[in-house]
């Protein structure tokens, strides 16, 4: 008789365990559903907390994550215009957000423009203001205007240099005006570019690669406020073949409103997005800086040799291609090797951001289980990038004889 009810408990957990499975093996495809949402009230203070009620159904895997977004300005909804307010890891049916209003808020009718709802298998449904299938009306909602919270920005009137000519190696001494409205003390730093300004996502195709190249050398400056109020620090000039140019000044005051500064005011704004506001600099700003013994430097870097660490690799493995370079004027930028197999169906390239004193470069070759490359494959340097800080560039391959075929065999 317990061999009996042995024997059908066990069958019944068995049965029970092809059903679970089954159920968890359904695709889930569909998207959540939102069913209801409301504020607690419609008006808050900046600094208060906002409490949003959601009842939202998933048909199988759940509801996962949800955002809502508001904007201050219809029509300009960035920045400071911008409100988004996110929850994730959600575990039921009905639940409530909490969210503390940032005392930087700036006041005023803060319009729904959006709500986004996923489930825990990526699913995604949108809901907009006017939408028809639920009663989004009531998500409109007012920060009252508060005179005791700083909000605004700091400004940068203008930015000097003091002390002209000045021959490399040497100290330059910058001053700047910088007001707030609430304020006494300001974060100033002035970010300088070596030999070129801010470069926003440049795509180059070599042999049907896409590569991307957003980077610039910079040094940064921090100025602090002397006696007079006004804000000073020092610039170190270290190579003669080198312009130094504003590329951003960052701005920012003790409650923690910031504002960036450029040249190139919509590749910053392209850098920063939403998050941060980015002006023009004013017409007073000293923006370049030349040594008095600068001496242009028009000549590419040029290939001496190279080696390999080890001729051999597996996967997963790592190598490095030491490269020495001739380089004797302003100095190593980025460079890039690339590598391919005797078929072609294997390309990748490697940077390395050398120091701009060195005349080596290291470059480190990570062979993983990525599927890029294959085992008992040889692979080898075809192509080589080399750029100095003052932007001379060079492409040496080994079809022109630049320099000599290395093999590396990857092994199984």
């Amino acid at each position: 008789m317990k061999k009996k009810k042995l024997f059908i408990l066990t069958f019944l957990l068995l049965i029970s365990f092809v059903f679970i499975n089954k159920v968890f093996a359904i695709e889930d495809s569909i998207p959540p559903t939102l069913n209801s949402i409301s504020l607690n009230k419609t008006s808050y203070d900046a600094g208060e907390n906002i409490r949003i009620n959601v009842d939202a159904l998933d048909n199988l895997s759940g509801v996962g994550t949800i955002m809502i977004e508001w904007c201050l300005d219809e029509n300009n909804c960035s920045n400071k215009n911008h409100l988004v307010i996110e929850k994730n890891n959600i575990t039921s049916q009905q639940f409530e957000i909490n969210y503390t209003v940032p005392i930087n808020t700036l006041p005023g009718v803060w319009h729904f423009s959006c709500i986004q709802i996923w489930d825990n298998q990526g699913n995604l449904k949108s809901y907009y203001k006017g939408d028809n299938t639920i009663n989004l009306d009531n998500m409109d909602m007012t920060i009252v205007n508060n005179n005791d919270i700083d909000i605004e920005a700091p400004v940068l009137n203008n930015l000097r240099i003091l002390n002209d000519n000045v021959s490399s190696p040497g100290e330059v001494q910058i001053e700047a005006e910088v007001t707030d409205n609430v304020s006494q003390n300001v974060n100033v730093q002035v970010d300088y570019a070596i030999g070129r300004a801010y470069k926003d996502n440049i795509q180059y195709i070599i042999d049907d690669i896409i590569y991307s190249d957003n980077v610039v050398n910079t040094v940064s400056v921090t100025l602090t406020k002397n006696s007079n109020g006004k804000y000073v620090g020092t610039l170190y000039l270290d190579n003669r073949f080198i312009k130094y140019t504003i590329a951003e000044i960052r701005l920012e005051d003790e409650s923690s409103n910031i504002v960036y500064y450029s040249s190139d005011v919509d590749k910053y704004k392209d850098k920063y997005g939403d998050n941060y506001e980015v002006l023009a600099l004013p017409n007073n700003v000293d923006e370049e800086v030349v040594p008095s013994n600068y001496v242009a430097d028009t000549t590419a870097p040029e290939i001496a040799s190279y080696t390999y660490s080890k001729n051999t690799a597996s996967i997963p493995d790592t190598i490095t291609v030491n490269m020495n370079v001739n380089e004797n004027q302003s100095g190593l930028s980025i460079s890039t090797i690339y590598f391919r197999n005797e078929s072609g169906t294997y390309k990748e390239g490697f940077s390395s951001f050398p120091g701009a004193s060195s005349d080596e470069i290291s470059f480190r070759l990570d062979f993983n289980q990525n599927g890029k490359i294959q085992s008992d494959e040889k692979i080898y340097m075809y192509r080589v990038s080399l750029c100095d800080v003052a932007e001379n560039c060079k492409v040496y391959t080994l079809d022109d004889g630049d320099f000599e075929k290395k093999v590396i065999d990857i092994l199984k």
